[in-house]
């Protein structure tokens, strides 16, 4: 008899369920969660949420959430002519070794309501030492709703890595100013100091203009110095070129090109 009563509790409860399913409106998940395109990631509410099917009422605060152990240095946010430009210059201060650091923007309205999914602005450059400085930066069309953005900036350690970076490999800059076309470009190169031949250079620039502002940020093109297979061989030099096709400020108020440039060398 107790096995009998048990089964009708759980057929009673299983039946109560359903009814109750069919009073409600179909569910459609979470509504204040960011989409789950490519390019998104569910990033904390840090403003006040409402729910109501099928809107997102999540109001976000415009500015940047770092994570603990990142410092923010300075930050920019700009839009002209249709496009949003965002750049950052953060320092790990955590400590540690950063084996990833991901980025993402999320496009606001004046009333801080996000404009469509998040974008990635995450760096190229992995395993970041304790003290070092780098750069995210972003460009995205920005509608006639845009108003400012709010910038996440998060990241992993403890994973080993299969490669051992090389980072402030000295850079001298060889020119800089707007080209006849208008585009402001930067030439340089960097040499290879490490006593090992490195793989996936990366160099960085970033365009500092009056109060140490951030107005202009580019992943520079390596235009020539590497091997057939893509190596830097230990020594030598590499030239490279940093095109942006937007800055800030007049190019005669830009007061400084700073130049990170990375490289990475199989592990021992």
């Amino acid at each position: 008899m107790r096995k009998w009563a048990i089964l009708a509790l759980v057929v009673a409860l299983m039946l109560a369920a359903c009814n109750g399913d069919e009073d409600k409106d179909t569910d459609q998940g979470d509504n204040n969660a960011p989409s789950n395109s490519s390019n998104a990631v569910p990033m904390p509410g840090t403003g006040t949420e409402e729910a109501e099917a099928g809107v997102d009422t999540t109001v976000y605060e415009p500015g940047v959430d770092a994570q603990t152990g990142l410092t923010v240095l300075t930050h920019s946010v700009y839009s002209r002519e249709g496009t949003a430009h965002v750049f950052a210059q953060v320092q790990n201060d955590s400590g540690q070794t950063l084996n990833r650091v991901e980025s993402y923007v999320y496009a606001l309205d004046a009333q801080g309501f996000p404009l469509g999914s998040s974008l990635n602005a995450s760096p190229l450059i992995t395993d970041i030492p304790p003290g070092q400085v780098f750069y995210v930066g972003l460009d995205f069309p920005a509608g006639e709703e845009f108003s400012d953005v709010r910038l996440w900036i998060q990241y992993e350690t403890g994973q080993p890595s299969a490669l051992t970076p090389a980072f402030n490999l000295p850079v001298t800059i060889d020119s800089q100013g707007a080209a006849e076309n208008g585009v402001y470009t930067v030439r340089g190169a960097a040499q290879n100091t490490s006593p090992q031949n490195l793989m996936f250079p990366v160099v960085d620039v970033a365009l500092i203009g009056p109060d140490n502002e951030l107005v202009g940020f580019a992943h520079a093109v390596i235009t020539g110095g590497l091997g057939e297979d893509g190596t830097w061989a230990a020594g030598a030099a590499i030239t490279f070129e940093a095109a942006f096709n937007f800055i800030a400020v007049e190019p005669g108020l830009v007061q400084e090109a700073a130049v990170l440039a990375v490289g990475y060398a199989a592990a021992q």
